[in-house]
């Protein structure tokens, strides 16, 4: 298949984003981590009240259950912070010749001619994604939770043919498009959009 003249890239380009599913992933996340890092909070309150009030010192096991609470609060905190929330804000757009990412008031292009490597996997239960290596190491990462994340690839490979053979870019977008349209499915059920009409006879 003649691969030069796909790409979904027009004027101006469509503005991509992570499904819903990624967004309510995210909003969940915050606010699980914020009730854990509270529990930790009262905890600690607690404690200190009954040092000053009752005069108790024996409160190792409180301060070992807050920290744990503190823990988990945390950790949860910060997988939201830099893994969930970075693709629940994210808008992207593939122009002819690179790929602009904006993250609130952030900004980042990354020009095709920059990119050295693509890496990419193929999964027919899971889907797929690939990674952008630039020249400077920087990675960038797009899984099939991006919608139309082909609209990406179809961009990089119009311009770059020598990144990636006809038959595995071919591959690669087939299982793009396929766990897209899944994806799409389900957020339509989020959305009430999808019905499905039972007909009695």
């Amino acid at each position: 298949m003649d691969i030069t003249n796909r790409g979904k890239v027009g004027h101006p380009p469509r503005i991509l984003e992570y499904r819903r599913q990624v967004k309510i992933s995210a909003a969940i996340l915050k606010y699980v981590s914020y009730f854990f890092l509270l529990i930790f909070l009262v905890i600690i309150i607690l404690a200190c009240i009954l040092i000053v009030i009752a005069k108790t010192k024996n409160i190792i096991l409180i301060i070992i259950l807050a920290s744990c609470f503190g823990i988990v609060g945390l950790f949860l905190y910060l997988e939201y912070f830099f893994l969930l929330k970075p693709m629940a804000i994210s808008k992207i757009q593939a122009f002819s010749e690179k790929i602009v990412i904006r993250q609130g008031k952030k900004e980042t292009i990354i020009p095709f001619d920059d990119i050295v490597e693509i890496k990419s996997s193929v999964n027919k239960h899971v889907g797929g994604w690939f990674t952008l290596i630039l020249k400077n190491k920087k990675k960038y990462r797009f899984t099939i939770t991006l919608e139309r994340i082909d609209y990406l690839l179809d961009a990089i490979i119009k311009y770059r043919t020598d990144l990636m053979n006809n038959d595995k870019y071919l591959e690669l977008r087939k299982q793009l498009i396929l766990s897209d349209h899944g994806l799409a499915r389900i957020s339509d059920l989020f959305n009430k959009k999808y019905r499905i009409n039972v007909i009695i006879l």
